[in-house]
């Protein structure tokens, strides 16, 4: 992905490919177009999609009604109405909402209405249970299954929604993955995971950068191995010392390779630029989606602030005077701010990325592609929302207000004016 170099993307512009006006593909939203540039390529069996600009006219794409349809939590009241450290949701076809909350260590499963009607597991080691460091990320098979991450048991459990244990199961161990993470569920149940090459060690001289590489291979349903598929490079490190404390943090405005399944396979961005790669199964690249966003930016317009900003959010005192050391130093920073943070799959197919946001970037916004990797428009969605599953006429997400209260959150999804 590296050797894609972002300097090309001009290459493409004059190469005579086809240009198009979007793709009728767009799952039936009904807003319309407006005049706008896709050129689509062939290069060496890999198809090459990129949008000058989004299809969606500004203001006339999709959107958020403006008040959720359901919201579940509270402050004060019945501990199974408030939430901590939620991990995943999901809504099934029937309109019940699945829940975890990793700081109760459990599965919980409320009606359409919002009521809460069970939950699943409890803090410990054995079977369905969850270690209280699980962060509990939540995956539902073809069949309904609800699969649970249990990263810190090094396990994964497995319910339906009635709360019986299907099982508990891991990825299998092997030599160049003696413990793997799962980041995504294909469609045909399959699981595709990430572990750190050379175990993820922390050590150097002080000043040094710890180069980190992440490798993925893919499982089976059951947890054993199929293949690596991929390799790529993580965050780097600094070896950072400040007085008689040693630690590690990253290279400020580094972004690690981020994974969303598509269809068989899976799409990952590897940053800084606005590039994804959709790869099948066996990690073959297959298309790449590119497109010119107007916010990119240089990290040496944006440092001074950045450090400046980075460190008054910093509560603790003794942190604020390690990191204002730290950004006093010369560091390896990059050459441009990622463009991305997040990235997720619709019910549709649809690609979503969330915006990369600075200290000083308050309103959250994700760009839409639609499967044939056009770029549909920008979607913006409330402060202190977080994206935790994508329908096909909803999202269902994690709300966290002012006094970091959590709430789960239903917006309707509006395709059109």
């Amino acid at each position: 992905m590296r050797g894609f170099v972002w300097a090309s993307l001009m290459v493409i512009l004059g190469c005579g490919g086809e240009s198009r006006e979007g793709s009728a593909a767009v799952n039936d939203a009904v807003a319309p177009r407006h005049e706008t540039e896709i050129h689509e390529r062939d290069s060496a069996g890999i198809r090459i999609v990129e949008s000058v600009r989004p299809v969606w006219a500004p203001g006339r794409g999709w959107r958020l009604d403006d008040e959720p349809s359901l919201v579940i939590g509270t402050e004060d009241g019945p501990p199974e109405y408030q939430f901590y450290r939620i991990g995943g949701a999901h809504r099934t076809p029937e309109g019940s909402l699945i829940v975890t909350n990793a700081g109760s260590s459990q599965i919980r499963v409320y009606d359409v209405g919002g009521r809460h009607v069970r939950a699943m597991g409890q803090r410990g080691g054995g079977p369905g249970e969850f270690h209280q460091f699980s962060g509990m990320s939540l995956w539902v098979g073809s069949n309904g299954t609800i699969h649970v991450e249990d990263g810190a048991n090094d396990r994964i459990n497995a319910f339906t929604i009635d709360g019986a244990l299907v099982r508990t199961y891991r990825l299998q161990a092997t030599e160049q993955f003696p413990r793997a993470f799962p980041l995504a569920m294909l469609s045909n149940s399959e699981w595709l995971a990430w572990a750190p090459r050379g175990g993820g060690t922390l050590s150097g001289a002080p000043g040094s950068v710890i180069e980190s590489e992440w490798a993925y291979a893919r499982y089976r349903a059951d947890g054993t191995w199929v293949a690596e598929v991929l390799r790529a490079a993580g965050r780097p490190r600094l070896v950072h010392q400040s007085g008689s404390l040693t630690h590690y943090p990253y290279i400020p405005l580094t972004a690690d390779p981020l994974v969303a399944a598509a269809g068989g396979g899976f799409a990952i961005w590897i940053g800084p630029h606005p590039e994804i790669a959709l790869r099948d199964g066996a990690g073959v690249v297959r298309t790449l989606i590119r497109w010119h966003p107007t916010r990119r930016r240089a990290v040496s317009e944006v440092w001074d602030r950045f450090a400046r900003d980075d460190v008054e959010r910093i509560t603790q005192e003794r942190d604020r005077i390690l990191y204002r050391n730290l950004y006093a130093l010369s560091l390896p920073l990059p050459r441009d701010v990622p463009v991305i943070a997040r990235l997720l799959a619709d019910a549709n197919g649809n690609l979503w990325t969330e915006h990369y946001r600075l200290p000083w970037d308050t309103v959250p916004a994700w760009d839409i592609f639609n499967s044939e990797g056009h770029w549909l428009g920008e979607l913006m969605v409330p402060r202190g929302l977080r994206l935790l599953e994508i329908g096909s006429d909803h999202v269902v997400a994690r709300h966290r207000d002012e006094d970091g209260i959590e709430r789960v959150q239903v917006y309707r999804l509006v395709k059109g004016p």
